[in-house]
């Protein structure tokens, strides 16, 4: 079990996902960090036996009205897109420098399917009605994707509940 924390999120994922924090990761800390403005995402997960996942976690519960603006200004989908994409580098980068990070196969297999996933964990007792909700949501998705679709990847916006149950072969 690999037990991945997060702020007050704690996720466990089998040991064979390889599951690590990104930001913890030794090529990260003696390298990519050194160059200011980089961003990364929280997790990343290479030994998942359908895909190489990217996890972005954001957890808004009790900073709604502070985070409402870049939920619905784009901030928040540039900065998540920014995230999967200074991660894809620095991965292309490690595995050019024979620094690999978790392991080889994001780069190797052209046929496996890469995911970005943003976590985002928020209020359940909003104001907004379930459809508003659903509206902005999908809207930060649209925008996600938009900016990620030169990296190749598939893009999803989860809350912490559907994390659980849709990545369950993820978990423990």
């Amino acid at each position: 079990m690999i037990p991945i924390q997060e702020g007050q999120i704690t996720l466990k994922f089998r040991d064979e996902t390889g599951a690590f924090k990104y930001d913890e990761d030794p090529f990260y800390q003696k390298s990519v960090r050194k160059l200011p403005e980089t961003k990364g995402v929280d997790i990343v997960v290479p030994g998942a036996p359908n895909g190489y996942y990217l996890v972005e976690l954001k957890d808004f519960r009790g900073h709604r009205i502070e985070n409402k603006a870049r939920i619905t200004n784009g901030a928040l989908a540039e900065e998540v897109a920014q995230k999967f994409r200074d991660t894809i580098a620095a991965l292309w980068g490690a595995w050019r420098t024979d620094n690999i990070i978790g392991n080889d196969t994001l780069f190797s297999n052209r046929s496996l399917r890469v995911e970005g996933i943003l976590l985002l964990a928020e209020d359940v007792d909003r104001p907004e009605s379930g459809k508003r909700v659903r509206g902005i949501r999908i809207n930060l998705k649209t925008k996600l994707e938009n900016l990620s679709k030169f990296l190749g990847i598939r893009v999803n916006i989860v809350t912490e509940e559907e994390f659980r149950q849709r990545y369950a072969h993820l978990l423990i």
